[in-house]
């Protein structure tokens, strides 16, 4: 058959298919990946009323978010860690890399950080969970941190993001 592909099933195991079959046919596909660009997007915004508007419309009014440097909870907090995210790092820009995949209401990704058109110095992942279709918790992890340029970068010093009043927060910095 030209221009068709049969799908391959493991020889041990014919019941297994290939990764990405069951996953197309169903459009969990397709709602994973809107589900990691709408939640980069509010990442990038850098207009606080509309980021505001996109964290109501996607998030859980309760919903939590934990990385190795912060651990906020509820959309005034998330919104002020974003804010301060952006003002430490003006001009820098969250990118989707790779697919993400995931399963029931967990989706996973990856993604890069950093200046548009130069190599990203950060390099992470996320886990959101989801609950009635809305973020209700993220879990996120740094894969890569280069130290920027003319710092030693070898230790960490606390680090004040800034942002919304409520969600200030001291928090562990590898750039500083």
């Amino acid at each position: 058959m030209v221009g068709r592909r049969r799908a391959r099933r493991h020889r041990c195991c014919p019941w297994v298919r290939r990764r990405n079959e069951r996953v197309d046919a169903t459009g969990t596909r397709a709602r994973n990946i809107t589900i990691a660009r709408t939640f980069l997007q509010a990442w990038n915004e850098a207009e606080p009323d509309r980021r505001a508007q996109l964290l109501r419309e996607t998030w859980a009014d309760d919903a939590r978010y934990a990385d190795p440097l912060a651990a906020v909870q509820g959309l005034a907090q998330i919104d002020g860690l974003i804010a301060g995210v952006q003002q430490r790092y003006t001009g820098f820009r969250f990118a989707l890399l790779g697919t993400p995949d995931g399963h029931g209401d967990h989706v996973r990704f990856s993604w890069s950080f950093g200046p548009p058109g130069a190599e990203a110095p950060i390099e992470g992942g996320d886990v959101i969970e989801l609950s009635g279709g809305r973020i209700r918790r993220v879990i996120g992890f740094l894969d890569k941190v280069r130290p920027r340029p003319g710092t030693a970068g070898t230790g960490a010093r606390r680090r004040d993001l800034g942002g919304h009043a409520a969600a200030r927060r001291r928090v562990l910095s590898p750039w500083s």
